[in-house]
C-alpha cells in the first residue's frame, strides 16, 4: 500500500482503548485540470485499491463506527472503498458539513485568524467527530478534502498549512476525547485542542 509513512507513526500514537474520529483526505484521484474536473475528477484505480488497503489495515485495529462523506464522488468512493477493504456493510452518509465550500471562507482566511479565533463551523465539524457514544476501540471515519484537513490543522493544532505541505492522500487527523479535554494526532505528534477560545461568525469571521 502506497502511503505516507506518517499515517502509520501517527495512527500508531491513537488509543485503542477509547472511540476515535479520523477527518481524512479522499484516496488518490485523477488530475484536476480546470473548473470542472474539480467537482469530476475521481480516484484513480491506485485510489481505490489504496482506500480498500487502508480499510483492512484499520480493521485489524479497530471496529469501524461512523463513515461520513463530502458529497463529492471521489470522497464518496472513497469511504465505500474502505468499507469494502473492512469487509463491512455500512452505508456512506454524505455530509454537507465535509465539503470545502462549507469550510471555503474559513481555508481563505486561515493565516489571518487561526490564532485569534475558531470559525463556527469548524468547530460544528469538531463537534460532530466527537458526538459519539463512547466505545473503546471504534474509529469513525469523515471522508473529506485537503482543504478541509487543513483548516482543522491550522486553526486547532496551530500548525501552519499551505500548498507546500497539503494533506496527502488519506492522510487526515485522529480526535479522541482525554479526561475533560480533547486531543489530537496529526503527523507524528499528539496535540492538546483547545475549543474554549472565541468563536468567529458564520464560517470565517
Amino acid at each position: 500500500m502506497e502511503l505516507a509513512t506518517t499515517i502509520f507513526e501517527t495512527l500508531n500514537l491513537v488509543p485503542l482503548d477509547r472511540r476515535v474520529g479520523q477527518v481524512l483526505r479522499h484516496s488518490n484521484r485523477f488530475p484536476i485540470l480546470d473548473e470542472r474536473s474539480v467537482v469530476t475528477a475521481a480516484l484513480t484505480p491506485e485510489g481505490i485499491r489504496n482506500a480498500e488497503a487502508y480499510g483492512r489495515f484499520l480493521s485489524q485495529k479497530f471496529r469501524i463506527g461512523r463513515l461520513m462523506s463530502s458529497p463529492i464522488g471521489r470522497c464518496i468512493d472513497t469511504a465505500a472503498a474502505i468499507a469494502s477493504g473492512a469487509c463491512i456493510e455500512r452505508d456512506v452518509i454524505v455530509a454537507q458539513i465535509l465539503s470545502h465550500p462549507y469550510h471555503e471562507e474559513a481555508w481563505n482566511l486561515k493565516d489571518e485568524l487561526a490564532q485569534a479565533c475558531l470559525p463556527e463551523k469548524t468547530v460544528s465539524l469538531v463537534q460532530l467527530l466527537l458526538d459519539a457514544e463512547a466505545k473503546a476501540g471504534m474509529m469513525d471515519l469523515f471522508v473529506t478534502h485537503d482543504t478541509v484537513v487543513g483548516v482543522l490543522v491550522q486553526y486547532l493544532l496551530g500548525e501552519a498549512i499551505g500548498d507546500e505541505n497539503l494533506p496527502n492522500f488519506l492522510e487526515g487527523i485522529f480526535f479522541w476525547h482525554e479526561g475533560e479535554g480533547v486531543r489530537a494526532a496529526w503527523r507524528g505528534k499528539i496535540y492538546e485542542v483547545r475549543l474554549d477560545r472565541d468563536v468567529c461568525g458564520g464560517s470565517g469571521g
